[in-house]
């Protein structure tokens, strides 16, 4: 499969029939947040707000801006979009590939038996495999597909630089990587690719890194920049001067989780998603998943154990099949900024996984490359899981076009995460199903009465049903968690003065 128009057109064509149930799903979780009720996304001509609102994500929330200008609220064209860059970034996964194919030194690798297949069912694996849905379907997280986009592109380039230098695709790099700096802070892992296909791929030196440092300049950059953005937007949203204790947050996202448990809770999340990968079955948007207490728990200790075989493998198939030592390399390596020690206040998400089904494509497809024997046999097999994964996509796709389902069916799997309880009571607060609501969020507080926003979930419920003396003792429970929410005094006042306990103007509460 060389024709490269005609392989684009069939991924585009494949991409919009697996997906072509997902343009209704409507708007859930962070979209809310992100996009509906976002102020900052509201003007697109505000650069410089849109900016500050966070930097590192600046050309996702811009995207979301531009579209808020020509296209509302109306869901279609968030998804249109985010398919395009899905199927965009599967193509760029074939080019990349067969790139990689091609490179210096592969003669001293296995023969691949059928190479000129390996590109082609390594992006349609990419394209439709589930795990893909949640990057794809839940539009914010678009800032996953835009960084991988950049990510793949820096990479292509940096091959085409390696293989001959050209002062316009040197540009075309500074311009890449200054705006995947700006799309999501994963893209920092970018120089370790890099290092890894200096080591498989090219007769790297450190004579040679010298005498070109420039080559790899752009991509080091990254190392400070994406760090800088990040302590930026944390010191931005939590509204504090910069001193040097704040240095911290440039690599980390939360002060609950340290940094050695949240590794050690990783060790386990990272055979989970290996689990989804191989068989992507019982699938959440929000997984309930305890942290490790401790290196001696039966759990981790085992986890560990189970991840060491895997990145051994990597040392050990170096020198006996570099081609499935290389795409272990790219799984670890696709997952260290968000599954290392860098704490994330939530340990798993399956779009976390994106770039990571790169390395697992390209696995699977040398891996049955050295098993099978037959072209034919080859060929049916890839199109078997390509249709599988096409069919699993398909159905996940109708789970997320139900919110209130979704919600059901992720609580099946998580009943005892007070926040998917408090998802679901809103989804039935919009619906005017007060009852049912009422019970999921009573339930939310019961597993977790230290988080305000639970109280003040019940509150506003109350409001609505004009309970003012229910909503007040709410409010001023969230206010006793955390007496510094501002806006949450104003809504006091308000609420006292709808209940005819206070004799001040509505009017002067708001301002």
């Amino acid at each position: 499969m060389q024709n490269k128009t005609l392989i684009c057109v069939l991924i585009f064509y494949v991409g919009s029939i697996i997906y072509s149930n997902s343009f209704q799903v409507p708007f859930s979780l962070d979209d809310y947040s992100m996009i509906v009720y976002n102020p900052i996304i509201k003007n697109f001509q505000d650069i410089r707000g849109i900016f500050r609102f966070d930097p590192t994500r600046f050309i996702t929330h811009l995207s979301f801006a531009l579209q808020y200008h020509y296209h509302g609220l109306r869901v279609f064209w968030y998804h249109l979009v985010n398919l395009i860059l899905h199927c965009f970034n599967a193509y760029l996964c074939y080019i990349l590939v067969q790139l990689t194919l091609k490179l210096p030194r592969t003669g001293e690798f296995p023969t691949l038996k059928y190479a000129s297949w390996i590109p082609f069912f390594g992006a349609l694996i990419f394209l439709a495999h589930p795990i893909q849905t949640q990057a794809v379907i839940y539009i914010v997280q678009r800032s996953v597909l835009l960084a991988i986009l950049c990510y793949f592109l820096a990479l292509i380039l940096f091959i085409r630089l390696r293989l001959q230098f050209k002062w316009m695709t040197y540009v075309l790099v500074w311009l890449v990587i200054l705006l995947g700096a700006m799309t999501k802070p994963i893209i920092v892992s970018l120089p370790l690719m890099i290092f890894l296909y200096e080591c498989y791929f090219f007769d790297w030196s450190w004579k040679y890194f010298k005498k070109n440092f420039y080559l790899y300049l752009p991509y080091l950059i990254l190392l400070l920049i994406v760090p800088f953005f990040l302590m930026c937007h944390m010191l931005n949203y939590l509204s504090e001067p910069f001193d040097l204790s704040k240095l911290t947050y440039a690599s980390r996202m939360t002060g609950e989780i340290s940094r050695g448990q949240y590794l050690l809770t990783e060790s386990r999340v990272i055979l989970t998603y290996l689990r989804l990968l191989w068989l992507p079955i019982n699938q959440s948007f929000d997984y309930s998943y305890p942290l490790s207490k401790g290196l001696f728990n039966w759990n981790t200790l085992g986890s560990l154990l189970g991840i060491f075989p895997l990145l051994y493998g990597v040392f050990f198939f170096y020198k006996r099949n570099r081609w499935l030592s290389f795409s272990l390399g790219w799984f670890f390596i696709s997952l260290v900024v968000e599954s290392s020690i860098f704490p994330l206040p939530d340990v798993i998400f399956e779009h976390r996984l994106y770039m990571a089904v790169v390395g697992f494509a390209f696995f699977v497809c040398c891996l049955f490359s050295f098993a099978i024997n037959t072209q034919r046999l080859y060929i049916f097999c890839f199109l078997v899981i390509i249709l599988s994964y096409s069919i699993l996509t398909y159905s996940r796709n109708l789970i997320w076009a139900d919110p209130i389902g979704s919600a059901q069916d992720a609580l099946k799997k998580a009943p005892h995460k007070a926040r998917l309880h408090n998802h679901l009571g809103w989804l039935y607060q919009s619906k005017k199903l007060f009852t049912l609501a009422e019970i999921e969020y009573t339930k939310a507080l019961n597993l977790d009465n230290n988080d305000p926003q639970y109280y003040l979930s019940l509150a506003d419920l109350y409001s609505q049903q004009a309970k003012y003396l229910e909503a007040i003792e709410q409010t001023k429970k969230a206010l006793r968690l955390r007496p510094g929410l501002v806006n949450v005094q104003i809504k006091l006042e308000e609420l006292y003065y709808l209940s005819g306990q206070s004799n001040k103007p509505l009017r002067s509460l708001r301002k």
